[in-house]
C-alpha cells in the first residue's frame, strides 16, 4: 500500500517536472525585443539583431491631416531585422509608443498632448508585403519571415489620417518605436 502511495508521488513529480521544462522552453522561445538603434538578442537557437539604418525618430509633431498619396510619398524610416540564428524565425513588428521621447519632449516643452494611435495611419514595406491602414489598437503592423543567417530591410511610414480632426491633432504629438515579437519556427 504504502509503495502505491510513493510510485504514485514520483509519478506526480515528474509529471510536474516535465509541466515545467516544457513552459520554461516556451517562455525562453518567445521572447518580446524593444529597443532602439541597434538591438541584439540570443537566448538558444533565436539570435536577432535590429538595426536601425536612420538616424530619424519615428514622430508627428504638430501634424496635419493629410491624404494617403502624401503620407506615402513621406520619407521612410528604414530599420533592418537580421536573423544570426540557425532556425528560421517569425517576427511580428510592432510600432509601440516611445516613451523616452515623450519624456524628453515634455521636459523641452513643458508638456506634449498625445494624438490619439486610432488617428495615425502607416505603411509599412516589408519584402513579403506592404500594409497600409490605420494604426491597430493591439499596434501589430505586420510579419516576416526570415531564414537562418537572413535578413529583411523594412521601410515605415507614418500621418495623420485625412479624416482626423484638425483641432483634434493641432498641436500634439506621437511618438513610436519598432518593438519585436520574435518566435523561433520549427522546421
Amino acid at each position: 500500500m504504502k509503495d502505491k502511495k510513493n510510485s504514485k508521488i514520483i509519478i506526480g513529480i515528474i509529471v510536474l517536472a516535465c509541466i515545467l521544462v516544457v513552459a520554461i522552453s516556451y517562455a525562453i522561445s518567445e521572447l518580446t525585443l524593444t529597443g532602439d538603434k541597434n538591438v541584439i538578442m540570443s537566448v538558444g537557437d533565436i539570435d536577432v539583431t535590429l538595426a536601425d539604418n536612420s538616424t530619424d525618430v519615428i514622430s508627428i509633431s504638430n501634424g496635419l491631416p493629410v491624404q494617403d498619396s502624401v503620407g506615402k510619398a513621406s520619407a521612410p524610416y528604414k530599420f533592418t531585422i537580421h536573423n544570426n540564428g540557425t532556425r528560421s524565425v517569425k517576427v511580428d513588428i510592432y510600432l509601440a509608443d516611445d516613451a523616452e521621447q515623450l519624456a524628453s519632449c515634455n521636459q523641452t516643452n513643458g508638456s506634449c498632448g498625445l494624438i490619439n494611435a486610432s488617428m495615425i495611419k502607416y505603411e509599412l514595406i516589408t519584402p513579403d508585403a506592404t500594409t497600409s491602414s490605420l494604426l491597430p489598437t493591439n499596434r501589430l503592423i505586420g510579419t516576416v519571415t526570415i531564414a537562418p543567417s537572413g535578413s529583411k530591410t523594412n521601410e515605415l511610414r507614418i500621418w495623420l489620417d485625412w479624416d482626423a480632426s484638425d483641432s483634434t491633432a493641432k498641436g500634439k504629438y506621437f511618438f513610436g518605436k519598432i518593438s519585436l515579437d520574435v518566435t523561433e519556427l520549427s522546421e
